[in-house]
């Protein structure tokens, strides 16, 4: 299982860049939209992989920090909640916006991603909620005033 890789940008589209690693090897891997945007054509990067094993396919999502990596995974731990759906979530909210609309319960947050509707989102709220108090993740504990540090 593919869990880091570094080098450079060979091309970005939506939500996928081409990195080309130290030995010559292109990986195609989906990144939020922020860094497909941010993201220039020879640029040096480093991201945090999870690879997606399915019957009939394998996919790599990139993160260029770890907490953001952890935050996918509990995301797709949802019923409902692919990896796409996962990166589309990322790709429209922070990792703070992430955390403080989870501590918040605020399904408004969620319900402004493509293809979240209110049951995935109050689902996603409830679950993550559960998810972030078993499994704090560094640097995104809700504040004083229910904001997050990041």
């Amino acid at each position: 299982m593919i869990a880091y890789l570094e080098g450079q940008i060979l091309r970005s589209e939506a939500n996928l860049i081409v990195l080309k690693t130290s030995d010559g090897v292109g990986y195609a891997v989906h990144v939020s939209q922020h860094l497909a945007v941010k993201a220039s054509p020879e640029e040096f990067i480093t991201l945090h992989i999870y690879t997606n094993v399915r019957e009939d396919d394998i996919s790599l999502y990139g993160f260029q920090k770890l907490e953001e990596k952890e935050l996918f995974e509990m995301l797709i731990k949802t019923s409902g909640v692919g990896p796409k759906l996962g990166l589309a979530v990322l790709s429209v909210l922070s990792p703070s916006q992430l955390v403080d609309a989870v501590h918040q319960s605020s399904t408004e947050s969620f319900s402004q991603v493509p293809g979240i509707g209110k049951k995935t989102a109050a689902k996603l709220c409830l679950d993550l909620k559960d998810q972030l108090k078993r499994h704090p993740i560094s640097g995104f504990e809700p504040g004083p005033a229910g904001s997050s540090k990041a």
